[in-house]
């Protein structure tokens, strides 16, 4: 019985399989032996080494499927772990996966910018996320289902709420308008490279920083 990975749309023989298929192939290849001689012998050696060479071939094809398998479903809890930080009761993280413009942006604003330790967490949520979407990024080009579980993720980074993509890559990749290698990871990357160039963050982060508590 082939097994069957609905997420990702393949099928592999279990190794249980691989291994009856050489034994059927060694019970005949003897049997052909004992009634007709070394030329029956020949051929199911020949046989013998065929089905051989199969199962391997299962079995390899089994593992990666297994791999994938086992990828996809850590990359799966990373997402989940990380949104889950979004989402905590009183965090105002959640803002950052919500559309530019919308009603509530200067409230979205003031809840990232309002003191210095709510812009540091947004700074590093978005570098986790940044962080997250390059680290998967090997296992999303190989996997649908993989690469469907980061979409989300990667829209939210294009969307560039308040310019903190743009403003992680420039300082810890040294990106700039005309090159940032990251951006190749974002399906629209356009608003990322132009908030490069205009750095709005600076701008965000400069007025909030005037009225910080002292100290």
């Amino acid at each position: 019985m082939l097994g069957f990975d609905p997420a990702g749309g393949t099928a592999s023989l279990p190794v249980w399989a691989a291994g009856a298929v050489a034994a059927v192939a060694v019970v005949a290849a003897v049997a052909a032996w004992r009634r007709s001689g070394a030329g029956a012998l020949v051929a199911g050696i020949a046989a013998l080494t065929v089905a051989a060479l199969a199962a391997m071939a299962a079995v390899t094809a089994g593992s990666i499927v297994h791999e994938r398998v086992l990828e996809r479903r850590a990359l799966e809890s990373r997402v989940a772990d990380l949104a889950a930080r979004a989402f905590v009761p009183g965090s105002p993280l959640a803002c950052l996966d919500g559309l530019a413009g919308t009603p509530g942006e200067a409230a979205c604003e003031a809840a990232l910018f309002g003191r210095p330790e709510q812009a540091a967490a947004a700074v590093a949520y978005v570098a986790a996320q940044l962080d997250l979407v390059m680290a998967a990024a090997p296992v999303a080009a190989g996997d649908r289902a993989a690469a469907r579980t980061l979409a989300p993720l990667k829209r939210s980074l294009a969307a560039d709420r308040f310019g903190l993509v743009a403003h992680v890559l420039a300082v810890r990749a040294g990106c700039s308008p005309e090159v940032c290698a990251p951006l190749a990871l974002l399906d629209d990357p356009d608003r990322v490279r132009a908030h490069l160039r205009e750095r709005p963050f600076d701008l965000v982060l400069a007025r909030h920083a005037a009225g910080w508590p002292a100290g």
